[in-house]
């Protein structure tokens, strides 16, 4: 999966290309593996981000296709993870919100707990999940 987001990722920068087929991919791995997740992993910061990684990547990747004709605009536009592309997208700015608040966590003394900072009004992950 991750070498699957890499590669996309580095497409991009690069050379502005990228194969929506290794993003659908890489979300099909994130999908699978969530599903076999016992709570407690499947609720995991570092997990999460790379879950939503995945998922938004198909989504951004699929919206650029779509929307933009590759000028080198374009794809500076694409290597900016934010959730510009897709702000009518729901589902896609619920996964932003996630990573926004999941990006402002602050560890508890290493006992795989952590204290969320208030960000727009959430102080808890699970309010997002």
């Amino acid at each position: 999966m991750m070498e699957l987001i890499e590669y996309n990722h580095t497409a991009a920068e690069t050379c502005g290309k990228i194969e929506l087929e290794a993003a659908y991919k890489a979300q099909a791995i994130a999908l699978a593996v969530d599903s076999k997740l016992k709570n407690r992993a499947h609720r995991a910061w570092r997990w999460r981000i790379l879950y939503i990684r995945a998922i938004l990547d198909a989504m951004r990747y699929e919206y650029w296709l779509t929307h933009f004709s590759g000028t080198k605009e374009d794809y500076f536009q694409l290597t900016q993870f934010s959730g510009n592309f897709l702000t009518e997208n729901a589902e896609a700015q619920r996964y932003f919100k996630e990573l926004f608040v999941l990006y402002h966590n602050i560890e508890n003394n290493g006992v795989n707990g952590s204290i969320l900072a208030p960000v727009d009004g959430v102080k808890m992950l699970d309010a997002l999940l």
